[in-house]
């Protein structure tokens, strides 16, 4: 019993470390893009903070950003989020790391960073050359390793029927708030309004800085 209650706070523990280091990397992350685009980072740091606390504004399928419990679609969020931060700022290698492990918590993460990834390393190829596509696409293997083989296998013929009812079972009973998009009413959509408008209405206070005006990505 003992050794069970060690065991459980010591997963209780780390899972709440690692739920604190996804929202510390979060807010470091909104500060690099502010501080690149903005004169004023620390405002607007603060601002997209608050919003994140107190709107908890939802992304597709109604998840946020961070959560206030840990699982694995947080590590997933935030580690692509500090990925295309650092693809931003040309850091490769740290790019790749944060994005491959993101790709390892989440298998949706995994699929969107596998077609963001790709479509950026053809556009970019020549600027990246044969060390900037390794340092991204490396640490992405063992997150794509892990989770082809499931994918492999709910495509087969074997598993059609029982995946038929699995997917009725997550979709209409177990998560319908992820998967039926008609059962999430309006409010989702209103808080992501008030967002947009606010982040706008922000600008208009918080102008960017001289050199990034006109600038992309």
């Amino acid at each position: 019993r003992v050794l069970h209650w060690v065991t459980d706070a010591r997963l209780d523990v780390g899972f709440a470390i690692a739920n604190a280091a996804a929202g510390v990397i979060f807010v470091l992350c909104v500060y690099r893009l502010a501080a690149r685009y903005f004169r004023a980072p620390l405002v607007v740091t603060a601002l997209v903070v608050l919003f994140q606390i107190y709107m908890t504004v939802p992304m597709i399928g109604m998840c946020s950003l961070t959560s206030r419990y840990f699982q694995p679609s947080v590590i997933g969020a935030v580690g692509m989020l500090a990925g295309l931060v650092l693809l931003i700022e040309r850091r490769h290698w740290l790019a790749g790391v944060a994005l491959g492990v993101a790709s390892l918590f989440h298998v949706n993460y995994m699929v969107w960073i596998v077609v963001v990834v790709g479509l950026f390393i053809i556009v970019q190829r020549r600027q990246l050359g044969w060390r900037g596509c390794v340092a991204l696409l490396l640490p992405m293997v063992p997150g794509i390793a892990c989770h082809i083989p499931y994918l492999i296998e709910m495509r087969s013929a074997e598993q059609a029927v029982f995946l038929a009812e699995a997917r009725r079972v997550i979709q209409d009973v177990y998560a319908p708030c992820h998967y039926r998009p008609r059962l999430w009413g309006v409010t989702p959509f209103m808080r992501l309004a008030v967002g947009l408008v606010a982040g706008m209405a922000a600008m208009c206070f918080v102008r960017p800085r001289a050199d990034c005006e006109g600038r992309g990505l």
